[in-house]
């Protein structure tokens, strides 16, 4: 399913989606992470005109084109030392992660070098993880979450998991400053999420966004996919350098549209800018039978 969302004031736009998104997931028992709120550019115009509006509602959004250290929060979160990191981080928070258990285990034994018929050695290399996890839990249960503590926790998991072997195992990190990028982006990222955390398991939820819409840009939504996208601002303004035919737009479009499982739903506000540079885009979802709906109706 896909349709057009059409307004003359960006507060009437931002409202609907808003409202739309909580009726939506009560029907269909959803949660935010199934959603994507998807932008050609300037991610962080569009959080500042959807954060009231949300939190009105009981929903936050989450930005993750912006910046966390030296890299953004999608490619830290994407990365596979993180997601080994942060696996780890919950299941020292909480005991019922099985995902998470297959996650680190597997990852262990490429960074201990286990051979898959090795028997022995992944008994050993469960062994050593077991003694780790109840350092950790040890240790998380005595701190609360604060940036001082996050800090902690984030040495021991990268102390652990050993930088050497991570570079040593993973061709991506062999080379370059990508991995000391990453060590300190984890760091920081947990810092901030134990901020806003009564718990080891909040902040880790917090560091994970399972709780928060992502927004992104059309760019780094590449290989993901969710039940339902809203691409916001198909205008001229957004699309500045777009032409008639041109095969990069036309490409970022089409990108878009297939980040949907589910549906798709454009949003048009002739407050952020005209139609005209990017009419042959809504004669693409006009010939496609996609229907335009007036929110102001």
């Amino acid at each position: 399913m896909a349709q057009v969302w059409r307004s003359t004031q960006v507060s009437v736009e931002t409202k609907y989606l808003a409202d739309w998104l909580v009726t939506d997931m009560l029907q269909r028992d959803n949660i935010p992470r199934d959603y994507a709120i998807l932008v050609k550019q300037r991610a962080d115009v569009i959080e500042d005109e959807l954060s009231g509006p949300f939190s009105r509602k009981g929903l936050q959004i989450r930005n993750e084109s912006r910046r966390i250290g030296e890299t953004t929060l999608q490619d830290l979160l994407s990365d596979h030392f993180c997601q080994v990191a942060i696996a780890i981080a919950r299941l020292g928070a909480s005991r019922q992660a099985p995902e998470a258990w297959t996650l680190c285990t597997k990852a262990l034994q490429d960074l201990r070098a286990v051979s898959p018929s090795d028997t022995t050695a992944e008994r050993q290399v469960d062994s050593e993880f077991e003694a780790f996890l109840r350092e950790l839990r040890s240790a998380m249960s005595t701190m609360r979450p604060n940036s001082e503590n996050a800090t902690v926790i984030a040495t021991k998991i990268i102390d652990f998991l050993n930088p050497t072997e991570v570079a040593r195992s993973y061709i991506q990190y062999a080379s370059g400053d990508l991995l000391s990028i990453m060590l300190e982006s984890f760091t920081m990222h947990l810092e901030e999420s134990s901020r806003k955390a009564q718990s080891w398991e909040e902040c880790v939820d917090f560091f994970e966004g399972t709780s928060q819409v992502p927004l992104m840009t059309v760019h780094k939504s590449k290989g993901l996919e969710y039940d339902t996208i809203f691409f916001v601002g198909l205008d001229d303004n957004a699309w500045w350098s777009h032409t008639p035919g041109d095969a990069e737009g036309l490409a970022t479009f089409f990108v878009a549209l297939s980040r949907a499982k589910q549906r798709a739903i454009f949003t048009f506000c002739s407050e952020r800018g005209a139609r005209i540079k990017v009419d042959e885009l809504f004669q693409l979802l006009t010939t496609a039978g996609v229907p335009e709906l007036d929110l102001e109706r």
